[in-house]
C-alpha cells in the first residue's frame, strides 16, 4: 500500500479546500509575545485565552471544534471549553 504525499493529502481533503492562508493577526502575535515576556505560565495562560475567545467567536456558526493538547497535555485542552460550553 502506497501512502500520499502531505500535498496531495491537503488538496484532495475535503475539509481543507477552503482552508484560508490568512496569517495569524499581528494583534495576537503581540498579546503572545507580551505574555511570554512575562514567563512561561503567562504565555500558556494568555494562549488559553485566546483559544477561549476564538472559540467564542465561531460558536454559533459551527458545529464543533478540535483544540489539540500540546505535548499531550490534557489538562491545557480542555481549559479552553472551562465557562464556554
Amino acid at each position: 500500500m502506497s501512502e500520499i504525499g502531505l500535498f496531495e493529502a491537503m488538496y484532495s481533503a475535503r475539509a481543507l479546500r477552503r482552508l484560508k492562508p490568512d496569517p495569524v493577526p499581528e494583534e495576537i502575535i503581540t498579546r503572545m509575545r507580551k505574555a511570554n515576556e512575562k514567563s512561561k505560565e503567562h504565555a500558556v495562560a494568555e494562549g488559553i485565552a485566546i483559544a477561549r475567545e476564538m472559540f467564542e467567536r465561531v460558536k454559533p456558526v459551527v458545529q464543533g471544534v478540535q483544540v489539540s493538547a500540546p505535548f499531550g497535555k490534557v489538562e491545557l485542552a480542555l481549559q479552553v471549553f472551562e465557562g464556554v460550553l
